[in-house]
C-alpha cells in the first residue's frame, strides 16, 4: 500500500502550521506515505507537497488522478514509490499514523535518499516541515541557512 489516512485531527492542528496556504473549501482525499496530501475542490484535485511547500491543483477530478497514479511518472513524482520501496527494503516499516520523512529535509540541502529517511508521527513532520517553510518561504533562493527554530509541542 502507497496511501495512508492520517487522524483527521492531526491533519487539522498540523495544516495550522501552513497558514500560508489556503486549504479553505478543501476535502481531504488521502496522503502518500510521505505525508504529502490529496485535496478534492471544485477546482480539482490539489496535491500538498511537502518537499516543496506547495498546495496545487494537479487533476481535474479523481478518475484523472488516478489515471496519471496509473503511470510510472505519477507514481514516482507524486507517491515516491522508489524511496517507499528503499525505505522498506531497510526495514523502515510505517505504524499507524506515521509517515516517512527526510532526517535532514531537501529545503536544507539533505538528499532525496534513502539513506536521509526516518519514520516519524504524521503530525510532528506535518507541523516540523511547517515551522521550517515559514522562516524559509521568503528568502531568496541561494540563501544560506544556519539555522531553523522549532517549537516543542
Amino acid at each position: 500500500m502507497l496511501l495512508l489516512t492520517p487522524d483527521a485531527g492531526d491533519i487539522c492542528k498540523g495544516l495550522a502550521t501552513w497558514n500560508w496556504l489556503d486549504f479553505s473549501e478543501k476535502t481531504f482525499l488521502v496522503a502518500n506515505l510521505f505525508g504529502d496530501m490529496f485535496f478534492e475542490s471544485n477546482e480539482g484535485i490539489y496535491f500538498f507537497d511537502m518537499l516543496e511547500g506547495t498546495l496545487t491543483v494537479i487533476a481535474t477530478d479523481k478518475i484523472e488522478l488516478q489515471s496519471i497514479l496509473n503511470t510510472k511518472q505519477g507514481q514516482e513524482q507524486l507517491l515516491m514509490v522508489s524511496l517507499v520501496i528503499g525505505a522498506r527494503d531497510k526495514e523502515l516499516m510505517l505504524s499507524e499514523n506515521e509517515c516517512y520523512d527526510f532526517i535532514i529535509p531537501p529545503c536544507l540541502g539533505g538528499e532525496l535518499s534513502v539513506g536521509n529517511l526516518q519514520v516519524l508521527p504524521f503530525r510532528s513532520k506535518l507541523e516540523a516541515t511547517g515551522a521550517i517553510y515559514s522562516q524559509i518561504n521568503d528568502l531568496p533562493i541561494g540563501t544560506e541557512i544556519t539555522s531553523v527554530e522549532l517549537a516543542r509541542t
